[in-house]
């Protein structure tokens, strides 16, 4: 298993930290507020799908002939990649429908048999596509689910083909879109697609720079001055993000070029710090995948403590609350993961 490049799973972590600050609004923050700007950092995870998506396949490509063999690789990948989430994201959706439910239970019964129904297309992570996602983060893996084989596909194409492709989509789509927070069918699609199809892009041009740079008589030199300016354009964003300036294709560019000037240097890392960078950017995926349902039980919480003390919780407890929770959650769900690994390890000794 080769090993995770440190920086970015910090960056993974801070992108999915980013988004947590975005949804503050779920639970009560004016929607004027820092970090209401950024959503942009969705466009990074759907990035780096696409470049690790390309590492991985590309690893696979000879061994790939026919279409129907590719076809069978791009479904089976994507099916492999979705059974290491899909338990959490029925927990996250099943625990989020439940919450819900508790104070929703006096409805009649047309509201309630309307609110339970959209149940099976949450889980099949296609209710973005057909009702409102109850769990509205998770519209991000409904798009993947159904972009990724195409991705695939792509990947597994011919060199020239497959570049042409990962230049010309995302510029088309977003000259003539913009970068947007568009959640409704089929912008959320193309959003995937263009965002997905630049990792991509990332992937050829970051095999290229490596070989230059190693190449190279100041591979050192190259490689510090090449992390230290992609760190500074991913950090760039947070600072837009931050201070609200509506530069959302200046980020993207920020998102482009920083990850790939990060991924081709060649920067050594300590033990340590691999290590605690690993644990960081587990992280994010769990804190993505359960925010939200924090947020529904923070405004449960919210109306309780609202009935016994008028008017119930301060916006400020309710996002302290809101961080706090999600992120211990993400370290808890890790924490099981872990030492699940290390009994299966220790059963195949």
């Amino acid at each position: 298993m080769k090993e995770k490049n440190p920086t970015i799973e910090i960056w993974r972590f801070v992108a999915s930290i980013m988004i947590l600050m975005c949804h503050l609004y779920y639970v009560g923050v004016e929607e004027d507020y820092p970090f209401s700007l950024t959503f942009i950092f969705v466009e990074f995870f759907f990035i780096l799908t696409g470049y690790f998506s390309y590492v991985h396949i590309s690893k696979d490509m000879d061994g790939i002939g026919s279409l129907k063999n590719k076809v069978t690789y791009a479904l089976r990948y994507v099916i492999n990649k979705f059974r290491k989430i899909l338990p959490m994201t029925v927990v996250a959706i099943l625990i989020n429908y439940i919450i819900e439910y508790a104070y929703r239970r006096n409805e009649d019964g047309v509201t309630l048999f309307r609110f339970w129904q959209q149940l099976p297309f949450d889980i099949l992570e296609v209710s973005d596509l057909y009702t409102e996602p109850r769990v509205v983060p998770l519209w991000y893996l409904s798009v993947e689910l159904f972009i990724l084989p195409l991705i695939c596909l792509i990947i597994l194409q011919k060199k020239y083909i497959r570049i042409i492709i990962s230049i010309l989509v995302p510029l088309t789509c977003y000259l003539v879109f913009g970068v947007n927070n568009l959640r409704n069918f089929p912008y959320d699609y193309l959003r995937g697609l263009s965002a997905m199809l630049l990792g991509v892009l990332i992937g050829e041009v970051t095999e290229i720079l490596k070989k230059k740079i190693f190449e190279s008589k100041h591979k050192l030199k190259i490689s510090l001055i090449f992390y230290s300016f992609g760190n500074i354009l991913m950090m760039a964003t947070v600072f837009f993000s931050f201070y609200d300036l509506n530069i959302m294709a200046l980020s993207l560019a920020n998102f482009v070029v920083g990850l790939t000037l990060i991924i081709s240097a060649d920067v050594v890392s300590t033990q340590k710090i691999k290590r605690s960078a690993a644990y960081l950017g587990s992280l994010s995926v769990p804190i993505f995948i359960f925010q939200w349902v924090v947020g529904t039980g923070v405004l449960c919480l919210d109306r309780v403590v609202g009935y016994f003390y008028s008017p119930g919780l301060s916006v400020l407890w309710r996002s302290i609350i809101y961080i706090a929770v999600t992120i211990l959650i993400a370290m808890g769900i890790n924490h099981i993961r872990t030492v699940r690994l290390k009994r299966k390890a220790k059963m195949n000794i």
